[in-house]
């Protein structure tokens, strides 16, 4: 099954080519061997291909004129300058015939090894080596036996191959009784071509052993029995007679490869083109990252640039480069990190101390916090017990001062009474006797407090020695 399912696949492909085949021709212009669209874009000349006779470019209408109206007997042709080097190629013409009510003249499309050589068929040489495909009316030619006026009476395109050893000439003469080219021609199909008023396309395609021939995409003739030498030269000629004819190319395309509907020849120039593109495609696509990978690598050099150019401006002696180049790069980073790694543990073991000197000064600033309001406790308690001392002095003072007051009154009392007569004398004696405890007793009691407070003043001042020791 799976077998059987991969033929109908191979088949349904191979039908698929075939009309492909059928419908297209090779889609690769040869531009070598076709027209340059405008025509006249080089003035009068055209590339890639050689003029001769009366042919001319009439840059104006974009097209090539072979013979011209209104001038009889011309002969002009066109020829490619380089051989076709493919043995399958299609070429197409596009053509226009003007003139007058009865024809004159004729042209050819040439496949021939000896270009440029003027003869007398049609503009070109006779005895031609390769194909011709010639076009014209037949005129002042009997008409072939059975054949109707109205049939002759048009054109006709036929296909003559010619190895060098026939002379067309001869063959078409009427005082040699061969009057009729269609005689000598391997085919040949009928055709109106005059004063149509628009171009009309002739398409020749050739491969080895298959010649097609096709007017405006209708074929004309077809033969199997056709092979060409290669590297034939393309071209086109025309000639006029008395009543001449106007043959004007408008446009020639030459394409690599045939329409042969049972060629293969034509599927494997287009898988060719396909795998050609494919190549051309995979071609562009590695060029495109080529150019992508260089870009990358012009940003990363330049980055590197960037980069030395700081570390050059930070550190003037130091040059990446030399480092790179040196033969003791190792030893250089071993002893850099050795470095790093000392530095690394004299930072941590300062880290450290840090930490403990900074407990310290929080213990001292706590300490001296405490020594400070100790202090103030201290000088707040002396100065409590100085005031409390102070008030018992001025306590003591006091009542002294009155004991005196009191001694001195006496005293006083007793001088007024020693003043006074014998008289007095008794009853001042008598007073004093009288009074004698009255007067000792204040005595003692004042020298009893004076030596109190003396005690309590030295009690004071040695407490706060202690205390300005102990502390200062």
């Amino acid at each position: 099954m799976v077998q059987l399912g991969l033929l109908l696949q191979g088949l349904w492909t191979l039908g698929l080519y075939t009309s492909v085949a059928r419908a297209l021709v090779s889609t690769q212009e040869e531009q070598e061997w076709s027209f340059p669209s405008p025509l006249g874009s080089s003035g009068q000349k055209i590339p890639n291909w050689h003029l001769d006779g009366s042919a001319v470019v009439d840059t104006t209408a974009s097209k090539l004129v072979l013979t011209a109206l209104g001038r009889g007997n011309q002969r002009g042709a066109l020829w490619s300058n380089k051989p076709m080097p493919y043995e399958a190629f299609t070429f197409q013409a596009s053509v226009m015939v003007s003139g007058p009510i009865y024809p004159g003249g004729g042209l050819s499309i040439w496949y021939a090894r000896d270009p440029q050589v003027k003869g007398p068929v049609h503009g070109s040489k006779d005895n031609w080596r390769g194909l011709a495909i010639i076009m014209d009316y037949d005129s002042g030619v009997i008409h072939r036996q059975g054949s109707s006026a109205d049939e002759d009476a048009d054109g006709s395109i036929r296909g003559h191959y010619n190895d060098g050893s026939t002379n067309y000439q001869d063959t078409v003469s009427a005082d040699k009784g061969r009057v009729d080219p269609s005689d000598h021609a391997f085919a040949m199909c009928r055709i109106g071509y005059r004063n149509t008023g628009i171009p009309f396309t002739i398409t020749l395609s050739y491969e080895p052993g298959y010649l097609n021939v096709e007017v405006n995409g209708q074929n004309c003739f077809l033969s199997n029995d056709i092979g060409l030498d290669p590297h034939g030269f393309l071209g086109i000629s025309a000639a006029s007679t008395e009543l001449p004819d106007s043959f004007e190319i408008t446009n020639v395309k030459t394409f690599r490869g045939s329409n042969n509907p049972n060629s293969l020849t034509y599927e494997t120039q287009q898988k060719q083109e396909q795998e050609q593109q494919q190549q051309e495609q995979r071609k562009q696509e590695q060029q495109q990252q080529q150019e992508q990978q260089q870009l990358q690598q012009q940003e990363k050099q330049q980055q590197q640039e960037q980069q030395q150019y700081i570390q050059e401006r930070e550190f003037p002696h130091f040059s990446l480069e030399g480092l790179a180049k040196s033969d003791h790069i190792e030893g250089l980073v071993g002893q850099f990190e050795q470095l790093s790694s000392a530095l690394n543990d004299k930072l941590s073991h300062l880290s450290n101390e840090m930490r403990n000197f900074e407990s310290m000064r929080t213990l001292i600033n706590g300490a001296n916090d405490r020594i400070t309001r100790l202090e103030s406790s201290i000088v707040n308690m002396g100065d409590n017990h100085k005031s409390t001392l102070d008030n018992r002095l001025n306590t003591h003072s006091r009542s002294v001062n009155e004991q005196l007051r009191d001694l001195v009154s006496r005293v006083d009392t007793l001088s007024h009474h020693l003043t006074q007569p014998a008289s007095d004398k008794n009853s001042l004696a008598n007073n004093m006797i009288d009074n004698a405890t009255n007067i000792w007793f204040p005595m003692i009691v004042l020298f009893m407090v004076q030596g109190a407070a003396i005690g309590v003043y030295l009690a004071y001042k040695s407490k706060k020695d202690r205390y300005r020791d102990k502390w200062y």
